[in-house]
């Protein structure tokens, strides 16, 4: 009914359908490798000084006196806060070390609390209250530029 050239063609046809499922089924599974210590605190860094960068510009205007109060907290909630959250999402991408993992989840937290008070309050960004917690954690763990966030 089928010739030996249709058994083969099939065989071939089944063997690439066996290798696309498994190629496919290896994808998802893959979770990013950790980083070493000293892989994650220098991109941490890299980051914080990236969002610094952005973000001095529009702080010195926001802090100048000749600002307006409203105008200021406009500059924040337009400009400011949006970095932060792409700062606080590049940084939670990162996969730290596995004995880094408690600690580094507890400065996103508060990373992540400094910006939601800023969200509700945007002179808590201008006056630095908004970070003083995260501040000094990053410190701790000899994250320079984060910890003048």
């Amino acid at each position: 009914m089928f010739s030996r050239a249709h058994h083969k063609i099939a065989a071939v046809g089944l063997a690439i359908l066996v290798l696309l499922a498994v190629a496919l089924s290896a994808c998802g599974e893959s979770s990013p490798a950790a980083l070493t210590h000293a892989e994650f605190m220098r991109e941490t860094e890299g980051v914080c000084i990236e969002l610094l960068g952005d973000r001095d510009p529009y702080l010195v205007v926001a802090q100048a006196p000749s600002t307006p109060a409203g105008r200021e907290a406009r500059i924040v909630k337009a400009k400011l806060l949006p970095q932060l959250r792409q700062g606080a999402a590049e940084l939670a991408e990162l996969t730290p070390p596995e004995k880094d993992e408690r600690r580094v989840a507890r400065l996103l937290v508060l990373f992540k609390k400094g910006i939601r008070t800023v969200a509700a309050d945007p002179f808590t960004l201008v006056t630095g209250v908004a970070f003083a917690g995260a501040e000094v954690e990053f410190q701790k763990f000899g994250l320079a530029a984060c910890s003048q966030i």
